[in-house]
């Protein structure tokens, strides 16, 4: 709404206080100090332009700090119509795959503006600890950035350090991308609500788990999120991510982040796994994934169209029949 007097701005500055989040509050703080110290401002009715967009963007980390519980699923197909109807159906997240999708940096464009349009937090997992990979990732603003097979604590700190500006990292910096609003964002801002975007570590594989203990030490990781396909091969059960071994693994990580009050997340395929885990403490749950959604939907329906076909097959049909 436009700024015009005092009262506009304390009505601003006092949703933001509700709002829970100190940054934000920061923020809506500077842009109205900005706006009283120019007296132009008052006769052109300056908008303050604090975007629901910008706004989700640190959603995702303050939602996990306050404990919240969050839903999404893992998109490997590059069709923005996947991704508004995740949204809409009500998840929290979905995680656009670039290690096992067919997903470029190009074609993450309409699907991250696919997830705003309804409400969801695009989460981008690139395929490697690459730089160029997270930097291509963050430019195009996103909710978090989900790293995959960290082995290492020096892994595990390459990954926040890749993710964030100074103080905390050493991203490469350009403001004239979109995450920066194409330059027209303060750049002050722009550094500051980076720093809030989340940063995801993958724990995969046997060395992960042997050497949890030291990467659990690394801050600037918003969640830990184990990975059981991968684990489930480096555990010799491939693809048996229900596997008492796996399970097995996937719960001493998640004790081990929870006694330190760090979220955790997974994958699961079913809502007996869901239930285990999120009783165990998982708090960043992702359920199957797209295509696997829409294939298993497509079978089902499938075969239950021909049951119903063979049902209706054996029962005899009424003729009318006359008497000779």
């Amino acid at each position: 709404m436009p700024i015009r007097n005092t009262t506009a701005i304390e009505s601003i500055l006092s949703w933001y206080s509700k709002a829970g989040d100190p940054g934000l509050l920061t923020l809506a703080q500077r842009k109205c100090h900005d706006v009283l110290s120019r007296k132009w401002a008052f006769g052109q009715g300056v908008k303050i332009r604090l975007s629901s967009r910008r706004r989700k963007m640190s959603d995702l980390r303050f939602r996990l700090h306050n404990n919240e519980t969050l839903f999404g699923v893992f998109a490997k197909s590059n069709d923005p119509f996947f991704i508004e109807i995740i949204g809409k159906a009500g998840f929290d997240f979905v995680i656009l795959d670039t290690e096992h999708g067919p997903n470029s940096p190009r074609d993450l464009y309409p699907l991250v503006l696919a997830s705003e349009a309804s409400g969801l937090l695009p989460v981008v997992r690139v395929a490697a600890l690459s730089e160029a990979e997270i930097i291509h990732a963050l430019d195009i603003g996103i909710a978090g950035i989900q790293i995959p097979h960290l082995s290492n604590v020096n892994e595990a700190m390459k990954a926040v350090e890749l993710s964030r500006f100074w103080p905390d990292g050493s991203r490469g910096v350009c403001k004239f991308v979109r995450a920066a609003d194409f330059s027209l964002k303060d750049p002050h801002d722009y550094f500051e609500e980076a720093n809030r975007v989340a940063v995801i570590g993958m724990v995969e594989g046997v060395e992960g788990i042997k050497n949890f203990d030291k990467i659990l030490e690394v801050g600037g990781i918003d969640v830990f999120f184990i990975g059981p396909y991968d684990l489930s091969q480096s555990l010799g059960v491939i693809g048996d991510i229900n596997n008492p071994r796996v399970c097995e693994g996937v719960s001493a990580i998640v004790a081990k982040c929870k006694a330190q009050n760090r979220a955790v997340g997974t994958f699961v395929d079913n809502f007996e796994s869901a239930m285990r885990y999120m009783d165990l403490g998982v708090q960043f749950l992702a359920y199957s994934v797209d295509v696997g959604i829409f294939a298993e939907a497509c079978r089902t329906i499938n075969n239950e169209l021909r049951r119903i076909r063979l049902e209706s097959d054996r029962i005899p049909q009424n003729k009318d029949t006359a008497d000779v």
